[in-house]
């Protein structure tokens, strides 16, 4: 019995060998890990791929970190991944890789074939970020950063901070892919402009599916995210009308959170998003005393006002786009056993009637209180 069981340990360790040894393995120093890629397309329709990774120069007994950039044309993105490694000396691996950046011209084709090659790869994570570019999507990886400074890096942490301290709604690769396959919702994505070799956010790039058709700037971007996303630790200023008069209002440490609600009928529903918004106010230019609990009313209402036109504007322009990034179809989808993408889409939909409410809740209004 003994010389039994030592006869199977011997076997369950020569299995684990094999299988080890059938694991391919990668040395870290021995590959070039990208850390951002760019999709456009060119002139007769092929896709063109460009990375960006870091290498190291070695300069005396020091090593500096820079970035190089690699790019490949083919049909298909697959053949392109493979054409780039014609152009770099260790083999460029995808495993690492934070930020996927399309062109504006590719996007309003659709993006969905080269998302969904990148969301099938097991080396790649689904928390990578995307982004389209208003122009060529490589001149994003080309500007000029500070020395040791990565694009993948850079771009990583400028979509991540708007996206979760400022004004962007929050998505990644797995996001997008849920929304774009969603009958009942529609993705977007962070619009970044390239201008002067510098680089910033210009808003929200609007999908229907997953094809570009608008943008929104990044004040509109702000209203979006109130009806999307729960906000943790945001500011953002409000114009407010004081007697006829304008006044601007800083508002940080915003915490907001959102529900949607359909009564109606089922031919005729009626949509109301109700935010609820909680800040500190830290900057205010109005003649108004802010220790008052009059003037603090008068703001709070002047902000819920705000928050409530501009909602229903947004809504009302993406009815008339037939995109619904807001996810109205999802609840209407929640009130029937008969859902019907097509007729939600071609009839019952822009015809909806939509109604956006706030409650405003300022907690305090600087030090000087």
């Amino acid at each position: 019995m003994k010389k039994q069981r030592q006869v199977k340990k011997l076997a369950v360790l020569a299995a684990v060998f094999l299988i080890t040894g059938c694991i391919q393995t990668s040395i870290i120093d021995d590959v070039a890990l990208i850390g951002a890629a760019a999709l456009d397309r060119t002139e007769n329709d092929n896709i063109k791929l460009t990375v960006s990774y870091p290498t190291f120069l070695e300069q005396g007994q020091e090593n500096i970190l820079q970035s190089d950039q690699a790019t490949a044309v083919a049909k298909t993105i697959k053949g392109a991944r493979e054409l780039l490694n014609g152009s770099s000396q260790r083999p460029l691996k995808f495993g690492q890789i934070r930020v996927l950046l399309f062109s504006d011209a590719l996007s309003e084709s659709g993006v969905e074939p080269y998302v969904d090659s990148m969301y099938r790869d097991p080396s790649i994570g689904n928390r990578v970020l995307l982004a389209v570019v208003d122009g060529e999507a490589q001149d994003a990886l080309m500007i000029r950063l500070g020395a040791g400074e990565r694009p993948g890096v850079f771009l990583g942490d400028l979509l991540l901070h708007n996206m979760e301290e400022h004004l962007l709604p929050s998505t990644n690769l797995h996001v997008f892919m849920f929304s774009a396959l969603n009958d009942a919702r529609d993705p977007y994505l962070p619009l970044l402009l390239v201008k002067d070799d510098k680089l910033r956010i210009g808003g929200t790039a609007l999908f229907k599916r997953d094809r570009f058709v608008d943008n929104i700037g990044i004040e509109d971007s702000f209203f979006l995210k109130l009806m999307v996303d729960e906000m943790k630790q945001t500011t953002h200023q409000f114009q407010i009308d004081e007697d006829g008069e304008k006044a601007y209002v800083v508002v940080e440490k915003i915490f907001s959170s959102f529900n949607r609600e359909m009564t109606g009928s089922m031919e005729a529903p009626h949509f109301r998003c109700h935010i609820h918004f909680r800040g500190e106010i830290t900057d205010y230019t109005g003649p108004l005393t802010l220790t008052k609990d009059e003037t603090m009313n008068k703001i709070e209402e002047g902000m819920a006002r705000q928050i409530e036109t501009k909602g229903e504007e947004l809504l009302k322009r993406f009815q008339s786009l037939g995109i619904d990034p807001v996810g109205l179809g999802e609840k209407y989808r929640s009130h029937t056993r008969d859902w019907k993408p097509g007729v939600w889409h071609d009839s019952i939909y822009e015809q909806a009637t939509v109604e956006v409410t706030a409650e405003v809740e300022i907690v305090q209004s600087g030090v000087t209180e």
